[in-house]
């Protein structure tokens, strides 16, 4: 039985980060994958949905490059050959994570990971295998869930997951949920001429986010030809050769070629281990404040454990666990976790919202800056949104960001630098924003919560 100091399963982006970190820290480590390396973010999340966003951006500005005198004569969306190209894209970055793993000794076993006690791990393939483990890390996932009556079968009723294989354009979508992942394939397709239409249960798209970035969506999607249900549910579906006839809640009918369920995801614990008992709530692994689970060389991150199921979050906690098992005994902060969202505008947040400060008793001070008056968001005419900074008007903290307009998912890492050391918004005042710039943006806000703003009144 080969024997490992660190074994992980899972080499999505909680997995191979903790792979690279623990090869580059010289732990005999093997990561053990059931499919793809890169998980579900790098095959069928954040890479691929990103490519495609771009794809129907560029779609977008081809078809109104007329408005800046720039005449296209003919236009043409191959929508299969950009499926190929995503392909391309996803097999390339594959390879590179492939030599990253050889040049830091990193083994990796592809088949289905399985915890049979605390020290061994079962690999099932076409040679099964059991494998010794001083620590373990689970970084197995999430899945999309499934809602009863809009089962999946990947050619109608589609997940996020399937969608991305269509090598067509469908002329009608059903989009049942109006949460990040909901919002982003609405505006692609709508984008793209596809009649789209969204269900949510709450009474707003985005009821995660600060409600003034969810209106403003709402109403941009909504100027766009998206149409959108609040506060209704999908009652039933009748599945016909022309499409799908759908049913909501008040009675309304609509006829769609292909319904996607974009509500939720669960964790990915099924036959991950016998013999043991690891603790779970409601189908996710518990962990303690150092990413251990009850069983205390037995570690998980990313999506299969409670709270942010973010890319970038299970990275972290892929540096947290790893520092841990080293012996540094470190916990997560996840006071500055960005949020974003790759709609046009994009959006993108981090740390508090309004209300949530008001409960927490803080004094507030608020700015909010609109980019229509800043010069580079018309010179690329992408002037909707705004960024809202809240601080805390006794230590100047910024305690939350919201913004929603062009490129805030790259704004919004120097105002997690800000949230996250607590720097007053007087101090940062002093950062010189380079003109002309969408970052502009930020530095207006920052000048109106030290009451010396430049271009507002």
């Amino acid at each position: 039985m080969k024997e490992y100091d660190l074994v992980i399963i899972g080499a999505g982006p909680g997995g191979y980060p903790a792979g690279l970190i623990a090869g580059l820290k010289g732990l005999r480590t093997l990561i053990v994958e059931k499919d793809k390396l890169g998980g579900v973010c790098l095959n069928r999340g954040c890479i691929p949905t990103k490519f495609f966003l771009k794809a129907s951006e560029l779609w977008e500005e081809i078809r109104t490059a007329e408005n800046l005198g720039i005449e296209v004569p003919s236009r043409e969306l191959n929508y299969a050959s950009l499926n190929n190209k995503k392909e391309e894209l996803l097999s390339s970055l594959r390879s590179g994570l492939e030599f990253l793993f050889r040049k830091r000794g990193v083994e990796v076993a592809f088949g289905q990971g399985r915890i049979i006690s605390e020290n061994e791990v079962l690999i099932l393939s076409q040679e099964e295998r059991v494998v010794k483990a001083n620590k373990i890390i689970i970084a197995s996932g999430s899945r999309p869930v499934e809602l009863e009556g809009l089962e999946f079968d990947h050619k109608y009723i589609l997940s996020s997951d399937s969608i991305l294989e269509l090598n067509h354009i469908p002329q009608s979508l059903l989009v049942v949920g109006g949460g990040v992942i909901g919002v982003e394939f609405a505006h692609h397709f709508s984008r793209l001429g596809t009649k789209v239409y969204i269900v949510e249960i709450m009474d707003r798209i985005l009821p995660n986010m600060e409600p003034e970035i969810s209106k403003t969506l709402e109403a941009l999607l909504k100027k766009s030809g998206v149409q959108i249900f609040t506060s209704r549910k999908v009652e039933k579906i009748n599945k016909t050769k022309e499409g799908n006839r759908i049913i909501l809640d008040n009675g309304i009918s609509i006829n769609v070629d292909k319904v996607l369920v974009a509500v939720s995801r669960r964790a990915n614990t099924d036959g991950l281990w016998e013999n043991i008992t690891i603790e779970t709530q409601r189908g996710f692994v518990v962990v303690d404040d150092y990413l251990r689970t009850n069983i205390k060389n037995i570690y998980a991150i990313g999506d299969v454990k409670p709270g942010f199921m973010l890319a970038h979050s299970a990275s972290y906690e892929a540096k947290i666990a790893v520092k841990n098992i080293l012996g540094e005994n470190v916990t997560p902060d996840y006071s500055a976790v960005p949020l974003c969202i790759y709609t046009q505008p994009e959006i993108a947040a981090v740390g508090l919202k309004e209300e949530e400060a008001r409960e927490k008793g803080y004094d507030l001070k608020i700015a909010k800056f609109p980019f229509q008056a800043l010069g580079k968001a018309r010179i690329i005419s992408k002037t909707e949104g705004f960024v809202k900074l809240i601080a805390d008007k006794k230590s100047g903290s910024i305690l939350g960001a919201h913004l929603i307009g062009p490129y805030v998912t790259e704004l919004i890492s120097e105002l997690c630098l800000a949230v996250k050391f607590k720097i007053p918004y007087w101090e940062l005042e002093e950062v010189i924003h380079p003109h002309p710039t969408i970052s502009e943006a930020i530095q207006e806000a920052i000048e109106i919560l030290n009451e010396s703003p430049m271009h507002t009144i």
